[in-house]
């Protein structure tokens, strides 16, 4: 892979059973004006699909050997596949997508030039967010953040919060610092936060994360993802991720608990006054806000009883980087 545009890019999509989504993903990035030049490639990690997704892998590396590689991991979790996938990487910076985005038109282009303007960052592209289907009455901008919509403006800025993997470019050398995913968290694991637990890893190893709104994808949201059990579900889950990586603030587990009791009797009122005047939305981001502190209490209550487990985030070998005798986990954990 040549570095004629001033630095090479490895695009990394983790995927299982989204054939379809993928095959859209795909087509974004391999657009004649990408197609001609030759620093950059893709690299997609296949977690055990079951439909036809081999087959997609297949059409695109035949057409494009030169920029399209595939893996499959087979132990499940999209941090295990993503694990799977960096040490096939080439480039000298690392762009993560998800497998149902689509990348726009310069999104190389974006990353070439916001890479120049901020060396050894870690950047934090624009999400723009497109939906199959009628929004429900009660979607507002708050819901627009659980679906990942990420826009701070058209200024770099840093990142006030831990980054989203649909759309983040860092440095391979973070990876060789820092180690990869953890298996224990994520899609497969626990269902979310692999990707803010990563970002924590690497702030502590003094990178920055920077937003720059050039480098953009638009979130392919599907209906069933609109649904109100789902989004409730949603917030539980985030509960319990938050729960791997972030201790309860600063006081024992018991008053804590009575903390989020107080705080759900408290809530009922409104909930009832916001039912019976139809304020959906109130509704919901209540609802959200409750289940999503019950999820991360419960799953402290869970660590208590049955221990803690140690977050292990596998060393992996990145070529230019790695070292002789690494050892093959890290303890993220610190």
């Amino acid at each position: 892979m040549n570095r004629a545009n001033g630095v090479s890019i490895s695009i990394l999509i983790a995927t299982r059973d989204r054939a379809a989504s993928l095959l859209r993903t795909l087509d974004s990035l391999f657009i004649p004006s990408n197609t001609s030049t030759e620093d950059w490639e893709v690299i997609v990690a296949d977690n055990g699909s079951n439909d036809d997704t081999l087959a997609v892998c297949r059409m695109f590396s035949e057409r494009y050997p030169d920029h399209f590689k595939f893996v499959y991991e087979s132990r499940g979790g999209k941090s295990c596949a993503l694990n799977q996938g960096i040490p096939m990487c080439q480039g000298e910076v690392l762009a993560l997508i998800d497998d149902d985005v689509i990348c726009h038109v310069d999104y190389l282009d974006a990353i070439r030039s916001s890479v120049a303007d901020s060396k050894e960052c870690v950047l934090q592209g624009r999400v723009h967010v497109d939906y199959d289907g009628k929004l429900p009455d009660w979607f507002d901008e708050h819901f627009e953040s659980m679906m990942c919509k990420i826009d701070l403006g058209d200024n770099i800025c840093e990142l006030p919060r831990e980054f989203w993997g649909l759309n983040v470019v860092l440095p391979m050398g973070g990876i060789a610092k820092v180690g990869g995913f953890c298996p224990e968290m994520g899609p497969g694991a626990m269902g979310f936060a692999e990707d803010a637990e990563f970002s924590r890893r690497l702030r502590r190893a003094c990178y920055r994360v920077v937003y720059h709104p050039r480098i953009v994808v638009r979130h392919q949201i599907s209906s069933h993802r609109l649904a109100a059990f789902y989004v409730l579900k949603r917030s539980y889950l985030i509960g319990l991720s938050f729960a791997y990586y972030q201790e309860v603030p600063g006081v024992p587990l018991w008053r804590y608990t009575a903390y989020i009791g107080k705080e759900i009797l408290r809530s009922i009122p409104r909930l009832l006054l916001n039912l019976s005047l139809a304020r959906w939305n109130l509704v919901m981001r209540t609802a959200c806000e409750r289940l999503t502190s019950l999820g991360f209490l419960c799953q402290h209550w869970r660590f208590r009883i049955g221990g803690r487990p140690t977050l292990t985030a596998p060393v992996i070998p990145v070529p230019r980087f790695s070292s002789a005798g690494q050892p093959d986990i890290v303890n993220a954990n610190r």
